[in-house]
């Protein structure tokens, strides 16, 4: 059994962002921003059978997405930059391919400068990660007669809430 394989993959992508920090009085500082990408996706593949009985596929996929977020932070240094205090607060949009998310994800991080060789840092954020694209195509990709991979169309991002406790020493080696 044979097949001739051809296969393409076409990506567009526009992206823009913006980042805007102000210093406040008393040592506060704010940063807020946003960014925005587009993304298109255009995969093709065709298996002619070159012997008998051996189907010919053909398969065409686009996979469009939108990603947008507003952020805003707040920093605080107290006790002589002993101690730094960051908040974040980011909404996150997402359409892909019609499946549409809305997300509030903050991060919080708190620093603790015992001297310049030792600094503690305790972090709490939330995260998503969304599926690629290749595992949300919803065709049947032919590597050979033995080998074929199946996407999920309908796999949806995953959300993990973190929280990290690091100590970092000589300002290069982290443990945590």
């Amino acid at each position: 059994d044979a097949f001739l394989y051809k296969a393409s993959q076409e990506i567009n992508k526009l992206m823009g962002y913006v980042n805007i920090n102000n210093s406040l009085p008393k040592g506060w500082s704010l940063s807020y921003g946003g960014k925005y990408i587009y993304t298109q996706n255009s995969n093709k593949q065709d298996n002619e059978g070159l012997l008998q009985g051996v189907a010919n596929i053909t398969s065409r996929n686009l996979i469009w997405e939108h990603d947008a977020s507003v952020f805003t932070s707040v920093r605080k240094s107290l006790l002589k930059d002993k101690i730094n205090v960051d908040a974040t607060l980011t909404y996150e949009y997402n359409n892909m391919s019609g499946y549409e998310t809305n997300n509030l994800l903050p991060r919080v991080t708190i620093s603790y400068v015992l001297s310049k060789e030792h600094l503690f840092q305790l972090s709490n954020y939330s995260d998503r990660t969304h599926p690629s694209y290749w595992q949300k195509r919803d065709y049947v990709m032919i590597n050979d007669k033995y080998s074929i991979a199946i996407g999920n169309s309908k796999l949806k991002p995953s959300f993990e809430n973190v929280t990290t406790l690091n100590y970092i020493l000589m300002q290069s080696m982290s443990f945590g």
